[in-house]
């Protein structure tokens, strides 16, 4: 009876590998998904902390002028969105920031640099409704 047992959970341990490694591929592509969303999650909580660092500057006066185009992705990451500026002789690039999840409804700070990448101007736009 004891060798029975055993032969039977030999073949149920046996026949279980053969289905997990039937299924390796779906099971590897579903860690990747969950891995790749874990970064995602931490992407964008680097977002939001360093769009909060920038409006807390801007607020505090801790954005200065002259600041090297550089040293504000150092800071504050990459923006939304980066225009370039032909229509105006002074200026030639316009950083975009706002919140990294909420696409409408959020407070925007746009940061303005000089044909020498510095910093020369920013606006702050408050949430509509605030």
């Amino acid at each position: 009876m004891f060798r029975k047992i055993i032969l039977f959970c030999s073949l149920l341990i046996f026949l279980s590998g053969c289905a997990i490694l039937e299924h390796k591929d779906q099971l590897l592509t579903l860690k990747r998904l969950g891995d790749d969303q874990a970064r995602q999650e931490q992407f964008i909580k680097r977002q939001e902390k360093n769009f909060k660092l920038l409006l807390s500057d801007i607020n505090g006066g801790l954005l200065k002028k002259g600041t090297t185009r550089q040293q504000i992705l150092s800071r504050y990451g990459e923006p939304i969105s980066i225009k370039e500026i032909k229509d105006d002789s002074r200026l030639s690039e316009q950083f975009a920031y706002r919140h990294p999840e909420q696409f409408f409804g959020s407070e925007k700070a746009y940061l303005f640099f000089d044909q020498n990448q510095a910093l020369v101007e920013w606006l702050y736009e408050p949430a509509p409704g605030k």
